[in-house]
């Protein structure tokens, strides 16, 4: 029997407005975008996309399930997107809510949990990773840092999202030392904290990158997929040598509306788990962001959750988080989690490696 990628809708009615023709309109838009007379009949059957379920939910909304051949994918990551939700994110009131058989498309995380802490060699309870910034240091600012967290008690130091390639601190530059810094470190405390540089290279400089992290021993990179490329994210965890954390960024635009786009469990949680993220930031509700308890559930379900042959991933709620609201995160969402702490932990002590310990004890006790 043929797997095919089964896209739930939750579609916004108007007056006269009728459910399965809208729904029929988004498989052929997605596919053959042609008017359906115009499409010869083993392409419908073929390549078009098949209307599996139409429900009412109420007189303003109907719930869609729409399967495509895992064919029309072509394997990649670019061409997925763009099945999903290409032309028809330039429409209104249609809402990804779920997608089934993506393992049929992408192998998921290389490492997962386990791997994760593997590598981290925490293998109970919650991890703890704060981020080096601001930008503008200089890389041996950065390094000092680092060190100071990782003597302190971090399990994972990342860079801020907006540490790229800037003339303050290299990425040539500040890899290389970041990454010495915390193994002088791991030496001092025979812990193993590791760096995840932000890996965000052009994609001429990619394989330059790469190699270096490859060549300092780097376990751990950084993507923001939707400013690099979903594909790149893909690769990175398609050859396996480095665990993929997935930050958010220019997400936000996908699930911003309440009708339209895909939800952020789709986005962060799904998509993110199938193309290869071991670990999911996102925004915590009670931060400066706007994510409710619901929404944090429904991602952390998506990258927890069995889905086919796919490894679970580590949510990572983050946001302006504080150390007083580790007790309440932690029972809320469990020892499966990665607490990530940025601007907070610099608040809470006169220097990093205290504010470093406190976090660790808050969270794991010792």
């Amino acid at each position: 029997m043929e797997t095919r990628l089964k896209v739930h809708f939750c579609l916004s009615l108007g007056p006269g407005d009728d459910a399965r023709q809208i729904a029929q309109g988004i498989a052929l838009e997605q596919t053959a975008e042609l008017p359906l007379d115009q499409v010869p009949d083993i392409l419908l059957t073929q390549v078009v996309g098949r209307i599996e379920q139409i429900n009412d939910v109420d007189e303003n909304r109907a719930h869609a399930v729409i399967s495509y051949s895992l064919d029309t994918t072509g394997g990649e990551a670019a061409q997925l997107l763009n099945l999903l939700f290409g032309n028809i994110s330039m429409k209104r009131g249609f809402l990804i809510t779920q997608i089934e058989g993506l393992d049929g498309v992408f192998p998921g995380p290389s490492f997962g949990i386990d791997g994760m802490r593997k590598l981290t060699e925490v293998h109970q309870g919650a991890l703890v990773c704060t981020a080096l910034k601001p930008m503008g240091r200089t890389s041996d600012e950065f390094a000092t840092m680092a060190f100071d967290l990782a003597c302190g008690g971090m399990d994972i130091i990342k860079d801020d999202h907006g540490l790229a390639n800037q003339r303050y601190a290299p990425f040539a530059e500040r890899v290389p030392k970041v990454q010495q810094a915390v193994i002088r470190a791991n030496d001092t405390t025979n812990r193993h904290a590791l760096y995840a540089p932000n890996f965000m290279p052009p994609i001429t400089r990619f394989e330059r990158d790469y190699e270096l992290c490859l060549s300092q021993g780097i376990k751990i990179v950084m993507v923001c997929p939707w400013l690099v490329g979903w594909d790149m994210m893909a690769e990175i965890a398609r050859r396996g040598d480095f665990a993929v954390l997935a930050h958010p960024s220019l997400a936000g635009g996908m699930f911003s509306a309440p009708d339209h786009g895909m939800t952020a469990g789709v986005v962060l949680g799904q998509l993110f788990r199938s193309l290869g993220a071991d670990a999911s930031i996102y925004p915590n509700v009670g931060g400066r962001f706007v994510f409710d308890t619901h929404t944090c559930h429904a991602i952390n379900a998506a990258l927890r959750e069995p889905y086919g042959a796919y490894k679970p991933s580590f949510p990572v709620p983050a946001g302006g988080m504080t150390l007083d609201r580790i007790g309440e995160m932690s029972r809320e969402y469990g020892d499966d989690l990665i607490h990530l702490i940025g601007g907070g932990l610099m608040r809470a002590a006169t220097d990093l490696r205290s504010a470093a310990a406190l976090f660790r004890r808050a969270v794991r006790g010792a």
